[in-house]
């Protein structure tokens, strides 16, 4: 973006050589002054016949070239913008003539010159409409009758020209895009902010997520070591409860093997009292023959003295 009244459109080129002799908001009688008046710092008409550049790439989307000559705002026209800011509406006013030929412009191009045509002394109009200005009440030639008005159908010229000549350059290409997508521009402040409170809401709320998670983590961090001390003492447990698995069972092979020899020798006991119980029948048996033997020995011995 350019001014439209310098050569090279610089802001430096302008305070040097330019002044606004009405200045946007300006109380009048018919309500309020929609614009900036430039003027030559020559002084009288000496800027009449100066050409007119297109502050920017767009469309001449309205004008006057022939109507109201001497009253109103002469001969004007309009040029619809797409900028970085959003849409804008750029109202040429007082052109002593209309050159632009073609319907679109490029930032630069003379689009015409600068006249007192609906006026007494040259200067250029210069307003810039925040709204389709075929929408308001009288078009193109709508005034601001009241601050309303003038608040919500403009901005203020001068300085959205002094702003966007300087920042232009200066604003990162991502966020021409990010606010071109969102359909917001830096002078639509309370779209802007409520687009930035709500980026600062996101912000707040991924950092008290982040803080959620960080704390969740910690939370996960120290169950975590619960666990691995549970599971340690686990590990532990089972390899105790595995020992003494392993002492059970070598209880119970000493257990059988003594329950095995306990059999064995209950056996070899009952075969030793069998066997003793032999040995006496036979010694009774031996002892019964023994008294017969006896007795019939000393039968015999007493019948030999008998005789």
């Amino acid at each position: 973006m350019r001014f439209p009244i310098s050569v090279n459109g610089t802001l430096e080129e302008y305070e040097r050589d330019w002044y606004s002799a009405q200045k946007f908001g300006n109380k009048t009688n018919y309500g309020y002054h929609d614009g900036e008046d430039f003027n030559l710092k020559s002084g009288g008409d000496t800027d009449i016949g100066q050409p007119l550049y297109a502050v920017a790439n767009g469309k001449i989307a309205y004008y006057h070239n022939a109507s109201h000559p001497t009253t109103g705002f002469g001969r004007h026209l309009v040029i619809e913008c797409d900028t970085t800011y959003g849409k804008r509406w750029y109202h040429y006013a007082h052109c002593q003539e209309i050159t632009a030929q073609a319907k679109t412009v490029t930032e630069g191009e003379v689009i015409g010159k600068l006249g007192k045509s609906g006026t007494t002394y040259a200067h250029l109009h210069f307003a810039v409409f925040k709204v389709d200005p075929s929408t308001l009440r009288s078009g193109i030639d709508t005034i601001a009758k009241t601050e309303t008005e003038l608040n919500n159908w403009w901005e203020n010229p001068f300085i959205t020209l002094k702003a966007k000549v300087v920042d232009n350059a200066m604003i990162s290409n991502w966020f021409a895009t990010l606010l071109q997508e969102a359909n917001l521009s830096l002078d639509k402040e309370g779209e802007f902010r409520s687009f930035w409170s709500k980026a600062i809401k996101y912000d707040e709320d991924v950092r008290n997520l982040q803080e959620q998670v960080k704390s969740v983590n910690e939370a996960l961090s120290d169950r975590a070591l619960e666990v691995s001390t549970l599971t340690e003492k686990n590990q532990k447990l089972s390899d105790r409860k595995d020992e003494l698995e392993e002492e059970v069972n070598r209880l119970r092979g000493e257990r059988d093997k003594a329950t095995w020899e306990n059999t064995q020798l209950t056996i070899k006991v009952e075969a030793l009292e069998n066997e003793i119980d032999r040995l006496h029948r036979e010694i009774e048996q031996h002892e019964q023959k023994n008294d017969i033997y006896a007795y019939s020995w000393i039968h015999r011995f007493i019948s030999l003295f008998k005789k």
